[in-house]
């Protein structure tokens, strides 16, 4: 994400009036620890949701990406970006992608999402009690406009960028690694990821 250095207020209205359906998902990963399908199972019966790729009915190869997309941008409200693991600061790269197009993402997942996202950018599933209390909010701005809107306003102010390895990850080592003395840091990855603290099972089902 980016701050503009100029507002650019568009017509937002106009957005909105063209797409005719509420919810996407892309995913191919049918059995994910994070129990994203069980959890969309329970959502989709407050709100359709149109399931792309291996694990539904619309099927989008990898070669269709662009095309795919251009139709999830024109047609859908919401895009569903639920991670297949919730672990401590693991957000995959969907939240960024899903971002640059007129759509509100939904996020699920143990990353702290306020701390690279704008305000209002995103709808995060952790706020609310129940598969089916995210589905009536979705309901809620589907049917309200106004409301809807609110969540696409950001872009008037930021933009979003794809997340790349090339862009981010190894920037940083390679920044860190030239002043690594204010970077030492000396821990056993074994304790950080295998035991049992990085990640952990749903708890809103």
């Amino acid at each position: 994400y980016g701050k503009r250095l100029n507002s650019s207020a568009r017509n937002w209205t106009a957005v909105v009036d063209g797409k005719s359906k509420p919810v996407a998902w892309f995913v191919s990963n049918c059995n994910s620890k994070s129990k994203r399908m069980e959890y969309v199972k329970r959502m989709s019966k407050v709100i359709p949701v149109d399931i792309w790729g291996g694990c539904g009915d619309n099927k989008c190869g990898y070669d269709e990406r662009e095309k795919c997309m251009s139709i999830v941008n024109e047609t859908y409200k919401f895009y569903l970006g639920f991670e297949n693991s919730f672990c401590e600061d693991y957000i995959a790269e969907k939240l960024f992608r899903y971002a640059m197009y007129d759509v509100v993402v939904v996020v699920r997942g143990g990353g702290n999402y306020g701390q690279v996202a704008p305000p209002n950018s995103y709808i995060n599933a952790a706020d609310f009690k129940s598969p089916e209390d995210l589905g009536q909010y979705l309901k809620y701005l589907d049917q309200n406009k106004t409301e809807y809107i609110k969540y696409l306003q950001w872009k008037n102010d930021y933009y979003a960028e794809e997340f790349t390895l090339e862009q981010t990850l190894w920037c940083d080592i390679c920044r860190d690694l030239n002043n690594a003395s204010a970077h030492q840091q000396v821990m056993d990855p074994y304790d950080l990821w295998f035991s049992g603290n990085a990640c952990w099972e749903p708890t809103d089902l």
